[in-house]
C-alpha cells in the first residue's frame, strides 16, 4: 500500500503533473489540513480539490473537503485512544502530550500502525521527502521520531529517508564517541545463527581505483575472519566493461568455488562489507536475498546484487542454467544470475534467503541509503 500525502510532500507548482508517475501508483491520498486554511493556500494548479478528486483514489480527510466524493475521515481520537491509551493523570495522558500529534507525517504513519494493530499486518514503511530539520516543520520532529520508534518496536522495518535525522552527530561534547562505541560493540555481538565459513568473491581490473576498492575489501574479510577470494583481470582488455561482466561474474563465482572449495558470496568489488553474513545449516544450492534499498522500486530488481552459490553439483547444474538466460536479461554484473532467479527460475532450485540472511553491507553508490543491513 502506498499513501501519499498533498501539500506536506510535493510543494512545487507542478505537484500533480511532476509526480504523476508517483500519484497514479498511490493506493490512498490524504489531504489533512483543514478547510480554513486550505480556502487560502495557493497550490499552483486551478483548483487542488478537483486535482485531488481525480487521482481515482481514497483521499484520507481530518474534516470534510469539497469536490471529492471519495473521501475518508479519519476519527483521530479512537486512533490515539487505542495507541496511546487513556491513562488519566499521568504525564502521558493522550489529552495532555500533544506533541504525539504534530505533522501530516505522523498522523500518516501512526494511522497506518493502527491498522496493523487490528490486523492489517505491515511487513515495510518507506518514506521520503519529510524533513524536520527546516524552520517551519522542526517542531514536529518529536511527534515523528515517537512514531518511528513505535514503528521499530512493533518488528516493522523502515527505509528510504525516514530516519535520517537519527544520524545526527551527538553534541554533547563529554559523550562524543560513545553512540559509536556502544553501536561497534553491538555489531560485534549480533550475529546471527548460521556459519561462516564461506568464501567472499569479486572481480576487478589493475588499475585504479579497483585496485584500492580489492584492497580496501579483503581487509574487510580478514578482520571478520572471511576467507576473501579476489580475480584479477587486465584493465586494457576489459573494454567498456559491460559485455565482459556478462561473463566474468560466472567466471569468477567458479573460479572461487574451485579454489576454496566453500560456498561463495559474489558482491562488487567496489560494495563494502560492514557485518559479517552468515548463510543457513545445509545451504546447498543458489541463494538470493531482497534487497530491502530498492523493495518499492518498479524500475530495479527486488533481489539485491549479491548472491551465494555452494560447492555442490545441484549448484553447479543451476548456476549453468541461470546463466545462460541470465546473460539475456541484464547486462548488469552481479545482477546477472539475481535477474534469472527473481523472473520465475526459483522453482528449478534458487533459494530465497532473505528470511535466514544476516550481515550488513554498504552500497557504492547507493540511490537511497548507505547501509543495507539484514538482522
Amino acid at each position: 500500500m502506498r499513501y501519499c500525502e498533498g501539500t506536506e510532500i510535493w510543494t512545487l507548482n507542478n505537484m500533480y503533473r511532476g509526480f504523476d508517475h508517483i500519484a497514479r501508483q498511490c493506493s490512498r491520498w490524504f489531504e489533512l489540513h483543514s478547510w480554513q486554511y486550505l480556502k487560502t493556500w495557493d497550490a499552483g494548479v486551478p483548483d487542488h480539490f478537483v486535482h485531488l478528486a481525480s487521482l481515482g483514489v481514497p483521499v484520507y480527510t481530518s474534516e470534510h473537503l469539497p469536490a471529492i466524493m471519495d473521501q475518508h475521515q479519519v476519527d483521530w481520537v479512537r486512533v490515539f485512544t487505542d495507541l496511546c491509551g487513556m491513562d488519566s493523570g499521568t504525564e502521558t495522558d493522550p489529552l495532555t502530550a500533544k506533541n504525539y500529534f504534530l505533522g501530516s507525517p505522523s498522523l500518516m504513519l501512526a494511522l497506518a500502525l493502527w491498522e496493523h494493530d487490528r490486523g492489517d499486518t505491515i511487513e515495510y514503511i518507506q518514506s521520503y521527502g519529510i524533513d524536520t530539520s527546516d524552520p517551519q516543520h522542526k517542531q514536529q520532529r518529536q511527534s515523528w521520531a515517537f512514531w518511528c520508534g513505535q514503528t521499530m518496536a512493533r518488528g516493522i522495518k523502515t527505509g528510504g529517508t525516514m530516519c535520517d535525522f537519527m544520524a545526527e552527530p551527538e553534541m554533547d561534547g563529554g559523550l562524543a564517541g560513545l553512540r559509536e562505541k556502544i553501536g561497534d560493540s553491538m555489531e560485534s555481538k549480533m550475529q546471527a545463527a548460521g556459519h561462516k565459513d564461506f568464501a567472499i568473491a569479486a572481480h576487478y581490473t589493475d588499475d585504479e581505483p579497483y585496485i584500492g576498492y580489492a584492497a580496501r575489501l579483503e581487509k574487510q574479510c580478514r578482520d571478520l575472519g572471511i576467507q576473501c577470494y579476489l580475480r584479477k583481470l587486465r584493465s586494457c582488455e576489459y573494454n567498456d566493461g559491460v559485455a565482459l561482466n556478462r561473463k566474468e561474474v560466472f567466471n569468477t563465482v567458479r573460479a572461487a568455488l574451485d579454489a576454496t572449495n566453500k560456498p561463495v558470496i559474489y558482491m562488487d568489488v567496489d560494495d563494502e562489507l560492514l557485518k559479517a553474513p552468515t548463510l543457513p545449516i545445509g545451504f546447498d544450492s543458489i541463494g538470493i536475498w531482497k534487497n530491502p534499498e530498492m523493495q518499492d522500486g518498479n524500475a530495479h530488481p527486488e533481489a539485491s546484487s549479491f548472491f551465494a552459490i555452494a560447492p555442490t553439483e545441484k549448484a553447479l547444474k543451476l548456476l549453468q542454467m541461470v546463466e545462460a538466460i541470465a546473460e539475456d536479461i541484464s547486462p548488469h554484473r552481479a545482477i546477472n544470475g539475481l535477474w534469472a532467479a527473481c523472473k520465475g527460475w526459483k522453482q528449478s532450485g534458487v533459494s530465497d534467503l532473505t528470511n535466514n540472511m544476516r550481515g550488513c553491507f554498504k552500497i557504492n553508490p547507493s540511490r537511497h541509503r548507505q547501509k543495507i543491513c539484514y538482522t
